[in-house]
């Protein structure tokens, strides 16, 4: 690194296409992974932790900015995002936008970041260092029937399957939050999502404040040079089944970016999870137990010829992330769920990561913790008018995190919270899974 030159023979790569769909017919149905150089790799780290120091030090990346963070997820992403529930609790309904970029991270260019660097007062020789990193490279592709085509340069875009490539990214995108004035925005690498909540009978005026914001979006894409892909861009209106029910659809103002009208939408996949527009879950439901059914109907073909042991692994591994995945979003789960919620709660007072999660449990009472004295509540909770917004994520993790024994709550550290979490829930015969 004291050259601020990477080595010429780590920037070449082999990339093997391995297939998204049974039945490939175009490059974008497959997903490319690089082989990297071996020491290559290990330096990358080091560029990562360098690279990860300097914005921590500075501040530089946004607390809504959710990818390739330590603490941060798309589970944690939705947990703010779904927290309009608040809104139920006070008669507003929430317009949601989700952008949807066209291979954001394969197009940007690399001029473009070498302004970016300098607006976040990288030093020359950092400036240069990068710049190394990410320019001159070659790939080829290798076949899975073991045909090698020869190298090509590349462009643009972040190097594929490097470590550092994420973080680099995120000091490209890191200004696009910066653009928005009348909106709330989250960002979980380049999946952008904005949303505005209002009064019913305020929806039209709210609706031209949010095209603008778009547009100040457009603005910042085109200058960063990628694409919006307004095919895939959606919006949708939250809001009680009541709201929804008296509210004129056909009245309303049209969500526009430039000249694209935006539809506005029932349902909508978001980062994984389908969201509906009064938050029933139903459809998410359906999704899970659909897929469990596939992947338990696959395993069954060949399990009477596996050992019980391999059959565990497998049934861990397979199926139960389709029950795990973004659990906390969607709330009065059974106790299985409800584990998983202490243990978040518990990483996030602990870490006090992501910060807009810990922003919403107000006036943590330090001093009833020190004593000890847990009859109280360790949190000012919000009295809760409606069921949806009692439900919420916010509400029940205070209440849940009360219910436990002062001597749990007190451990010094979270590794001996879930310790002793788990001798707790085995003395009341809850079910759990290690």
């Amino acid at each position: 690194m004291s050259t601020k030159q990477y080595p010429t023979r780590w920037k070449r790569a082999a990339i093997i296409p391995l297939s998204k769909d049974p039945n490939p017919k175009t490059p974008s149905d497959t997903r490319p992974i690089a082989n990297l150089p071996h020491l290559a790799k290990t330096f990358d780290n080091i560029i990562v932790q360098w690279i990860t120091d300097f914005l921590k030090g500075n501040n530089l990346i946004s607390d809504f900015q959710s990818g390739f963070r330590k603490h941060y997820s798309t589970q944690t992403a939705l947990l703010e995002i779904t927290d309009i529930r608040f809104g139920f609790d006070e008669a507003l309904v929430t317009i949601l936008l989700l952008f949807n970029f066209k291979k954001a991270f394969d197009s940007f260019d690399y001029t473009v970041l070498l302004v970016i660097l300098r607006e976040l007062s990288f030093l020359d020789d950092g400036v240069t260092f990068i710049y190394s990193y990410i320019t001159g490279r070659f790939q080829r592709v290798l076949d899975l029937d073991d045909t090698i085509f020869q190298f090509l340069v590349v462009t643009s875009g972040v190097p594929q399957s490097s470590a550092p490539g994420p973080i680099i990214f995120l000091l490209f995108i890191s200004s696009l939050l910066l653009v928005l004035f009348h909106s709330v925005g989250m960002l979980l690498a380049d999946d952008l999502q904005i949303y505005i909540q209002c009064k019913p009978y305020e929806v039209n005026e709210e609706i031209l404040k949010l095209n603008q914001g778009e547009n100040r979006v457009v603005n910042w894409s085109i200058i960063r040079g990628i694409d919006i892909h307004f095919a895939k861009t959606t919006a949708m209106l939250f809001g009680s089944v009541q709201q929804l029910r008296f509210l004129d659809l056909s009245a309303l103002y049209p969500v526009a970016i430039g000249d694209n009208i935006i539809p506005l939408v029932s349902t909508v996949r978001d980062l994984g999870l389908i969201l509906s527009n009064s938050l029933q879950w139903n459809s998410q439901v359906t999704q899970v137990l659909s897929r469990v059914h596939d992947a338990l109907h696959k395993l069954r073909r060949r399990g009477s010829i596996l050992p019980l042991a391999l059959r565990k692994e497998l049934v861990t591994a397979l199926v139960l992330p389709h029950f795990d995945y973004a659990c906390l979003v969607y709330c009065n789960l059974p106790d299985y769920l409800n584990i998983k919620l202490q243990q978040l709660l518990n990483q996030t007072l602990t870490t006090q990561k992501p910060e807009y999660l810990c922003a919403l449990f107000p006036s943590l009472r330090d001093e009833i913790r020190r004593s000890g004295r847990l009859q109280q509540s360790c949190f000012d909770i919000p009295l809760a008018r409606t069921a949806t917004y009692e439900s919420s994520f916010t509400v029940q993790a205070m209440l849940l995190w009360d219910s436990l024994p002062a001597s749990l709550c007190l451990r010094e550290n979270s590794a001996n919270f879930r310790l002793g979490l788990l001798e707790y829930l085995k003395s009341r015969d809850i079910c759990f899974t290690e």
